[in-house]
């Protein structure tokens, strides 16, 4: 994507991704080529990399960094298209993540990177609203002094106000509910689960100390 694209240019960018969808294992059908699509967010290159005011971001990071635009189904089952900002290594299992998840009209809120002025690069904001992320440039959460691997891209949070990050009793994004029994809700027999993890991605819902459902990282390959 280019520095200057323009609302039009994402919109084409998304359509463009609908009409490339193939079927693979997790679709049950294709959505139709006519419906209109809702624009979330249509950042450029500068505006979605922009330095978080408060950590900034070391150009070693960003020169890798790659803002896809994705299409998906929203919560209020209408066709999406917003952003998302991760790793270049991991674009391919983005797009087909999110080709998967349309083809089975899994829900998902909204997808538009931390950066935008709706967060300005605040991650509890973003939750808060049950926004789908990807690069966030900051420490992990409850450990201050060490960076999280959505610092590297190498990370995606999904509907975080279903699928909080619960440790010892405390619960967030504030006002989270996990319940499996709600669509867009991930658990253990959820297709997305199946999906990262035979792409090499680890799932924070089986961590043993904490749970992070929302949360699923891909760490690099040395």
């Amino acid at each position: 994507m280019s520095d200057h694209s323009s609302t039009k240019e994402v919109a084409a960018k998304c359509n463009i991704l609908e009409i490339q969808m193939k079927y693979n294992k997790y679709a049950r059908y294709k959505m139709p080529m006519s419906e209109k699509t809702i624009l979330d967010s249509d950042l450029d290159n500068n505006e979605a990399l922009s330095d978080n005011p408060s950590f900034g971001c070391p150009f070693g990071i960003k020169k890798f960094l790659v803002v896809v635009p994705v299409t998906y189904r929203g919560s209020d089952e209408r066709l999406h298209c917003g952003q998302i900002v991760v790793h270049q290594d991991l674009v391919r299992d983005i797009r087909l993540f999110f080709e998967a998840a349309k083809a089975k009209a899994f829900p998902i809120h909204s997808v538009i990177p931390i950066s935008h002025p709706r967060f300005s690069w605040d991650d509890y904001r973003s939750m808060e609203v049950n926004n789908t992320s990807g690069f966030n440039y900051r420490p992990k959460t409850g450990k201050p002094d060490e960076f999280s691997s959505h610092a590297l891209g190498r990370a995606i949070d999904i509907n975080p106000l279903q699928n909080p990050h619960i440790k010892n009793g405390a619960i967030l994004p504030h006002g989270a509910t996990y319940d499996s029994k709600v669509s867009g809700t991930i658990t253990r027999d959820s297709f997305i689960v199946e999906f990262f993890e035979s792409h090499g991605w680890t799932w924070g819902g089986r961590w043993e100390s904490l749970k992070d459902y929302q949360h699923f990282e891909k760490p690099e390959i040395e």
